[in-house]
């Protein structure tokens, strides 16, 4: 059996996350300097294509990721199978690589032509950069697949290091490049897509040294039936993704729709700054969904559901200890973010109620690493499809009633009802009575604890203002929190996270 050390792979994780966010926030001002605001927007613009060309993924990575954590240790014939379906998959992900790059690159005119409108650059010139992305774009796509591998394998600390690595050459070697060659917006794009061919070739490489596994022949019947015999796991996936991204979109869309820019501004700030417990939720999903799939396989019951409770109360303290240290201080901490107490004052609402909002919407996703680890997600399809028909009208009635707060009760009050709901019925089928008594014994408790150590601090606070930095007061008050709600569940000891490192 695989003894990954699930522990080193989620702080990895989530410390690689981290960095990418930090090296990317460095690089925005001096972008922005040095290639102009104008220019910078193409740089947004090739962000959001790449989000939407993720779409095309349908499912396939979640379905490597399981299937590899699931099979690389099984059988004869489950690893006959998982290589099939490793072919097919590889040469799914090479096919999308090229036809997206083909339908990018010989688009790119009418894509400038219908998109983007630019007044200090010229058109010829954002069409070359264009096409470029098409290049990037199509060997990032592709280095999904190494990425998947590395993750099902469980050896996500040694991805996380090239994640870091490139995140580097990408965010901060690029700002010394262009300084030195005093460049322009075509030389950030064609570095660009230098660091993508040194993505490709460190993930290829690399993967064949560490994720090690016997491989069959088998032939093309073979992989089709592979493919076959998993494409559920694959379409619910795949569709789920999909709502999710107009689930995080739509309220962004109807506000710049229907309020006036100088509102969408403020309200995009608020939501900005509550966007950090997603922060969490990649590495999370990351290093759990292979660890719970490999100790539902070839463990017992009782133990899948001891390590499940674990990572779901310490993920539990964790993030509802920030989340209402957010929620209380939302005025403050925007103040030390922004400068500006207008600002602050108006966004405070959407922080405070998109912090809790988003902080349910990451407990939530527990059940979705269920479900994952059980290899059916055909109840998270539904789920989601469900959460989508209650937002959307909410969040129209809400916004229409209260403006931009009205988009933040909206996103609280759906995320609560959902959580509590349908996290119970999906809880109910594979972990029966779990949710019940973990609601009871543990949310509820660490809820009330929660909510009265930041009564207690913003009073103090208050009282002392003059006298408190507040962002060492914030970095204090979070650890001191989540060290007192640890004691009082786990008392005086590491046996909880020692429990995370050796939990084969």
């Amino acid at each position: 059996m695989n003894k990954a050390n699930f522990l080193k792979n989620l702080v990895a994780s989530i410390g690689a996350q981290g960095i990418v966010v930090i090296f990317n926030f460095i690089s925005i001002p001096f972008l922005l300097t040095r290639v102009g605001v104008e220019a910078f927007g193409l740089i947004a613009f090739y962000s959001s294509l790449q989000a939407v060309f993720a779409i095309l993924d349908s499912g396939m990575s979640p379905l490597l990721v399981r299937e590899t954590a699931s099979n690389i240790q099984g059988s004869n014939h489950e690893k006959r199978q998982y290589s099939a379906l490793l072919d097919a998959l590889k040469f799914f992900f090479i096919f999308i690589a090229i036809f997206g790059f083909g339908l990018i690159f010989f688009n790119a005119s009418f894509i400038v032509d219908s998109l983007i409108n630019t007044n200090e650059i010229d058109t010829l010139e954002v069409v070359i950069i264009i096409k470029v992305m098409a290049f990037i774009i199509g060997l990032r796509w592709l280095s999904g697949f190494y990425r998947a591998l590395f993750i099902g394998h469980q050896n996500i600390h040694i991805l996380s290091l090239i994640s870091i690595f490139i995140a580097a050459l990408k965010f901060l070697v690029v700002l010394i490049y262009l300084y030195f060659i005093d460049g322009g917006i075509i030389d950030f794009f064609h570095y660009q897509a230098f660091c993508a061919v040194v993505e490709i070739l460190l993930l290829y490489l690399i993967s064949a040294r560490v994720n090690k596994y016997f491989r069959y022949k088998t032939s093309l019947s073979d992989k089709l039936f592979s493919l076959k015999s998993k494409y559920k796991f694959a379409v619910h996936a795949g569709v789920a993704s999909i709502i999710w991204i107009i689930l995080t979109q739509a309220d962004k869309f109807l506000i710049i729709r229907l309020l006036d820019l100088e509102y969408f501004a403020i309200f995009s700030i608020g939501v900005l700054g509550a966007s950090i417990f997603f922060f969490i939720s990649n590495p999370l999903s990351s290093a759990l969904i292979p660890r719970l799939t490999e100790i539902n396989k070839y463990q017992s019951s009782e133990k899948f559901k001891k390590f499940y409770a674990l990572n779901l109360n310490l993920f539990s303290i964790l993030l509802i200890s920030s989340a209402m240290f957010v929620y209380m201080f939302s005025e403050e901490l925007l103040f030390i973010w922004t400068g500006d107490e207008a600002l602050s004052e108006k966004a405070s609402f959407i922080l405070g109620n998109y912090a809790l909002g988003n902080c349910l919407a990451v407990l939530s996703s527990f059940a979705y690493f269920l479900q994952a680890s059980k290899g059916n997600l055909s109840l998270h399809l539904y789920g989601s499809a469900a959460f989508l028909v209650l937002f959307l009208p909410t969040l129209l009635i809400c916004v229409n009633n209260f403006g931009m707060n009205g988009a933040a009760m909206a996103w609280l009050s759906c995320n609560l009802i959902m959580f509590s709901f349908w996290g119970a019925y999906i809880h109910n089928i594979y972990l029966k009575g779990f949710y019940r008594n973990w609601l009871i014994k543990k949310l509820i408790p660490i809820l009330l604890i929660s909510f009265l150590l930041v009564q207690i601090e913003h009073l103090i606070f208050t009282s002392y203002i003059l006298y408190l930095p507040v962002a060492i007061f914030s970095v204090f008050c979070c650890i001191l929190n989540l060290g007192v709600i640890y004691s009082i569940f786990f008392g005086f000891n590491l046996q909880p996270l020692n429990s995370l490192r050796s939990s084969s």
